[in-house]
């Protein structure tokens, strides 16, 4: 399933791509993309240097991958994917790991989120933690999640 391209009031048509950053991919890689898929345009995969992406078999033509020669650490990996995204059109851009399970809504809510605080004149900058990393729940700190990591 392709999702629908969105529109802002203020923005027009949406490109929303979602950029994984990759090192020593996991058997479950391939479903979490396909979910993934279920909510952006595209979905880029950057191999950070342990050449497992490659091993991986990924269906659709939605999907990027970009293998690293060496592990240049997650900071690098996002950057790189993140300019193939701007290539490909991206107005919006979802980061996660390869680890990251994200809501069926996940991308809808930040869209919502972000059209809010753009008609209250806000900053238009949304970021949200996924509610799992890892198959381990993020634990909550005064109703917010705490991602020390992120």
């Amino acid at each position: 399933m392709e999702p629908e391209m969105t529109e802002s009031a203020s923005e027009g048509p949406r490109a929303v791509i979602a950029v994984i950053s990759v090192f020593n991919a996991p058997a479950e890689l391939p479903a979490r993309v396909e979910l993934a898929l279920d909510q952006v345009d595209h979905v880029v995969l950057v191999d950070d240097g342990s050449h497992t992406v490659d091993r991986l078999d990924f269906a659709s033509e939605r999907v990027h991958t970009i293998l690293l020669d060496e592990n240049s650490g997650i900071a690098r990996a996002l950057n790189v994917g993140i300019e193939h995204a701007v290539s490909l059109g991206a107005t919006h851009l979802l980061t996660l790991d390869q680890d990251s399970d994200v809501r069926s809504d996940h991308v809808a809510q930040l869209l919502a989120a972000l059209d809010g605080e753009a008609e209250r004149g806000s900053a238009p900058v949304v970021a949200a933690v996924p509610g799992r990393v890892g198959g381990a729940a993020i634990p909550m700190l005064k109703g917010e999640p705490l991602d020390p990591v992120q």
